[in-house]
């Protein structure tokens, strides 16, 4: 589901009628998460204050719907319980959650109630796009580093509160586009749970999301609460911006489970050793092994030197890379196979290196200071003056980890754009799941299978 916004207040306890309608908490001027115009599909307003615009999403505990607050004159997230799950303690500690966390990468109380015998919360709408969405394939491991920081700013402030949210995963996790390192908002409270309490009043099975769930949770009586859980969950989400893929993931989620519990082994690869550390101690099937909660996973992840994530010399690199596009051709043109002497310079910025590849693909590279919305933009750019150039060609653009010294540019960069390859049409600029989401302040990105591709004429926003 999309997110929402901070909560104000500090009360901890379930409110003594749950059901009980509050007032609004956070500030009516908070335009940054607020969307404005948008199409209302039900005609009749929900307790008389919410027109339905969209289902953002549909769970267990009920459905999460975008809503404009005709109150407050905001577009909010209106959840919304379901009938066969729709015990009052539930929605009491959900409400208690939401009141008790303050922070802005954290859901925010703005209503709640009862309505046409349905409980509901309403809250303030994060907009951006979540983990799930732009993880396709791996991170950089300093990329990995800088997204595990900006989760555990949300997540320890839920700890710090007391509570476990206990369904730390890819889906819940939103991402602002304007920046990297983003800034993280950890959404959806519906399973948080205070802290050495027992299992609470939902209905049996297992409560969460399997392949991120420690083996405590999947034990027919599990212990009390712990923040471990969630360590544990977050410790599987950067396995998997590590490498590409879901450390516990199976066909069968009976394998999912058994893998689980039995601690089975990290596929880490070629993550660096201090990192693979501590992914290996935060996914432990022993409680006691994990960092004690987010503040310490963040701890450790502060103390992980830039040089013992980088390859050899470190750095960042925007890569562009050229490739025959045979039998794509747009008609009257030819694919081609570059050679020293094919590319004018004049199209490729003054402090670019450009080599040919023995099949004839043509890669472009330049040392950047930061993974940031520039240096995205300066990679895209690049492909679609090359484009425009030479329409015969496939092109891809990535910003990550790379070293630029030497005849050839090394590391995640280059790696990532020789996998996009073959995977952009003619006229397309092919790029990765980070590079996306820099880009689309200024670019028309648009998700294709595991890549996303930017039109290469006339792709880039108005005003940029």
């Amino acid at each position: 589901p999309r997110g929402v916004a901070r909560a104000r207040g500090g009360a901890r306890g379930a409110p003594r009628d749950p059901c009980r309608p509050c007032a609004p908490a956070a500030a009516p001027g908070d335009q940054r998460r607020a969307h404005r115009g948008l199409s209302p599909v039900r005609d009749a307003p929900f307790a008389d204050r919410y027109t339905l615009l969209e289902r953002l999403s549909a769970g267990a505990t009920g459905e999460v719907w975008r809503a404009h607050d005709l109150h407050r004159g905001e577009v909010v997230a209106l959840k919304r319980w379901t009938e066969v799950n729709a015990d009052p303690r539930r929605h009491a500690f959900e409400v208690a959650a939401l009141q008790a966390v303050q922070h802005p990468g954290v859901p925010s109380l703005v209503d709640h109630g009862r309505a046409l015998g349905i409980c509901y919360v309403a809250m303030t709408l994060f907009e951006g796009a979540t983990l799930r969405a732009v993880l396709h394939g791996p991170l950089s491991p300093t990329e990995v580093r800088a997204l595990g920081l900006a989760v555990c700013d949300p997540l320890g402030a839920v700890h710090r509160a007391g509570l476990v949210h206990r369904d730390v995963k890819p889906e819940h996790l939103v991402l602002d586009t304007r920046g990297w390192p983003p800034r993280v908002s950890l959404v959806d409270l519906g399973l948080a749970h205070p802290q050495g309490a027992p299992r609470e009043v939902t209905a049996g099975g297992v409560v969460g999301s399997l392949g991120y769930l420690p083996p405590e949770q999947l034990r027919p009586a599990p212990p009390p609460a712990d923040p471990r859980w969630d360590v544990f969950s977050l410790g599987c989400v950067l396995a998997e911006c590590a490498t590409g893929t879901a450390p516990f993931t199976a066909a069968d989620p009976r394998a999912v489970v058994a893998r689980t519990l039995l601690g089975a082994p990290l596929p880490l690869g070629r993550v660096p050793a201090p990192l693979a550390s501590l992914i290996r101690a935060m996914t432990s099937p022993r409680l006691e092994d994990r960092p004690a909660d987010a503040d310490a996973v963040a701890h450790r992840l502060h103390a992980i030197s830039d040089a013992a994530l980088s390859v050899a010399g470190g750095g960042h690199l925007a890569v562009v890379l050229g490739h025959p596009a045979s039998g794509e051709a747009p008609s009257g043109t030819t694919p081609m196979m570059f050679d020293g002497a094919t590319v004018d310079p004049a199209l490729l910025p003054g402090d670019a290196t450009a080599r040919t590849l023995g099949d004839g693909s043509f890669v472009v590279w330049m040392a950047v200071t930061r993974l940031d919305a520039t240096a995205a933009a300066r990679a895209v750019q690049c492909a679609m003056l090359l484009a425009a150039r030479y329409p015969g060609q496939r092109w891809s653009a990535v910003v990550g980890d790379g070293d630029a010294r030497g005849p050839w540019p090394r590391g995640q960069a280059l790696d990532a754009a020789l996998a996009l390859r073959d995977a952009g049409g003619v006229g397309e600029v092919s790029t990765d799941g980070v590079t996306a989401l820099l880009a689309s302040e200024r670019f028309a990105v648009t998700p294709r299978g595991a890549h996303f591709v930017i039109p290469a004429r006339g792709s880039q926003s108005a005003g940029t």
